[in-house]
């Protein structure tokens, strides 16, 4: 099933963007009912159908073939899993809200692209939360989540059916890979920390860099909901490639391979260097790959913006870990397990696996594909898991040794786990559902590309509207290689009506102000100025106000 499910999301994105860009051809305005629908039944069709029938049976088959301790932890997992998912986006209140603390930045972010998409937003996409350039975001998940929400299903529920189904697909591709010792690693992941302090030391806000991968990297990364699972049935056929001789890359395995830069760039990254290196020592070509290559390498195209390269890019050696006491606190006993395997296969002479292991592990730990450090974890991730899966290959723990190995090395992370369960981090509230309200009443009949200037943050209603911002969350800009610093000089520019502020609204295309009442703008607007430029009010609705920029 994680092959159907990988082949239904993905064709249906595919098909999405392709039948939206067809439709902004021919009348301006991207994803419709049509597109959306059309999409949906081509990404089952080429699937095979992801039905209620075959999962039951999918869950029969894996419960018959899977030991008694696989079968706890998947209990466990699942259970747990689900009960984040439904608290992970939430109104309760009158606010939206999450139970994660490190979902505060990333789901506004994400409910901007999804609601930017469903609002039938022109294709290629404009970036929505930074006006001026394309989106070069790997967006294909949010576009899928937009889909399901042209299809009826409520945002709420397109996000826990989708992270449910993710969550499910993650788990069998982990245990189908490396047995328990790989679904522990995964969910049981983070470090320790020597302090008293239960906060630095345990749940999502822990100081630790090296976090639980769960909380941290799967219920954050909309892409990685995907990215994680199909990375894994890579890693899974590529093995295949590299040890059987007669085993043939397939059309679906080069697909996923080529679609996956569209729903996470480093996974692409770091996943292609290792088959790289191992093809130079297999080097037993197949047509497929060539399939595969080329299409990836029209989404690398499309999601590398060449002017922030040089931002997203630099060295960074040892990740953010700079001592052996902080890789230790980090990875606990685990760390030894690389230098374990590798002397294993310097005793047998896999020159192959060794060398390959290494470059990926040294490139990761030495060269930063992201403007924060932090960043970095996308890619490490999966150094991590590839090691783990080696030690699974390499001593075939199995059964109840393999559950013993796993709660010895990974036990800090199980308290990681049941530290960030929502019973025990609490709800964090975003943002009000009134003020959204109010802002949706405003922009009624406005095309969402449109740009709107307001100084706006990760709690500012407007963020998560599907409205084009001037900047949406700074500090995701910056994470994102986008020039902040300039474009903050000019957002300023417009909100203080300064000289060259019709010069500025004319470069990023500003069509609206927002402002509020009781605000720090509002304290002393420059009404009279906007008045001056041109500028008018177009409405108000309670204390917020809408005010037309005038080219």
């Amino acid at each position: 099933m994680t092959r159907a499910w990988l082949m239904m999301v993905s064709v249906t994105v595919v098909l999405a963007a392709v039948l939206s860009s067809f439709h902004t051809w021919m009348s301006g305005e991207g994803l419709n009912g049509w597109v959306t629908w059309i999409s949906l039944l081509g990404g089952a069709l080429v699937s095979g159908g992801v039905s209620v029938r075959a999962w039951r049976g999918w869950f029969a088959r894996f419960w018959r073939r899977a030991d008694l301790p696989s079968q706890m932890i998947f209990l466990v997992v699942l259970t747990g899993g689900l009960y984040c998912l439904l608290n992970l986006f939430s109104v309760a209140n009158g606010t939206i809200g999450t139970a994660n603390p490190n979902n505060l930045g990333d789901l506004p972010f994400h409910l901007q692209l999804v609601e930017f998409f469903r609002r039938g937003a022109a294709f290629p996409p404009m970036d929505p939360t930074f006006a001026g350039p394309r989106l070069h975001y790997a967006y294909a998940m949010d576009l899928w989540e937009a889909v399901l929400v042209r299809a009826g299903l409520s945002l709420t529920a397109a996000f826990f059916i989708t992270g449910a189904l993710c969550l499910l697909t993650l788990w069998m591709a982990l245990w189908r890979l490396g047995g328990v010792l790989l679904v522990c690693a995964f969910f049981f992941s983070g470090g320790v920390v020597l302090a008293f302090d239960w906060q630095q030391s345990l749940g999502p806000s822990s100081t630790l860099a090296w976090k639980n991968l769960f909380f941290a990297v799967f219920l954050t990364q909309r892409g990685m909901m995907f990215a994680l699972p199909a990375g894994l049935y890579l890693i899974r056929k590529w093995h295949r490639y590299l040890t059987e001789d007669d085993f043939k890359i397939s059309l679906t395995f080069a697909w996923i391979w080529g679609v996956l830069p569209f729903f996470h760039l480093h996974t692409f990254a770091i996943l292609s260097l290792w088959m790289l290196v191992t093809f130079c020592f297999r080097r037993r070509f197949q047509w497929p790959l060539v399939a595969g290559a080329s299409l990836a390498l029209f989404f690398v195209l499309r999601s590398v913006s060449f002017g922030k390269v040089e931002s997203a890019l630099g060295w960074e050696f040892f990740w953010t870990l700079k001592t052996p006491q902080a890789w230790l606190l980090n990875f606990t006993a685990w760390i030894l397990l690389p230098f374990w395997v590798s002397w294993v296969w310097i005793q047998q002479k896999n020159w192959r696996d060794l060398t390959a292991a290494w470059v990926i592990t040294a490139f990761a730990l030495s060269v930063r594909l992201a403007p924060w450090a932090w960043d970095q974890i996308k890619v490490l991730l999966w150094v991590y898991l590839l090691w783990t899966f080696w030690s699974h290959r390499t001593f075939r723990w199995k059964g109840a040794p393999a559950l013993i190995l796993s709660l010895i090395l990974f036990w800090p992370g199980l308290l990681q786990w049941l530290s960030g369960m929502p019973s025990f981090t609490g709800r964090f509230d975003i943002q009000p559902v009134t003020d959204r309200l109010i802002l949706q009443k405003l922009f009624e009949g406005r095309r969402p590309e449109e740009i709107v200037a307001a100084s706006v943050d990760h709690q500012h209603p407007l963020l998560g509207l599907g409205q084009s911002l001037v900047m949406g969350y700074p500090g995701h800009a910056w994470s994102h290689g986008q020039p902040v610093e300039s474009q903050t000089a000019k957002l300023s520019s417009i909100l203080s009506a300064r000289p060259d502020a019709q010069a500025s609204a004319r470069e990023l295309g500003v069509k609206w102000i927002v402002w509020k009442d009781n605000t720090s703008l509002s304290d002393s607007p420059p009404l009279e100025e906007w008045r001056k430029l041109g500028w008018s009010e177009e409405r108000s609705l309670g204390s917020w106000h809408l005010w037309r920029v005038s080219p």
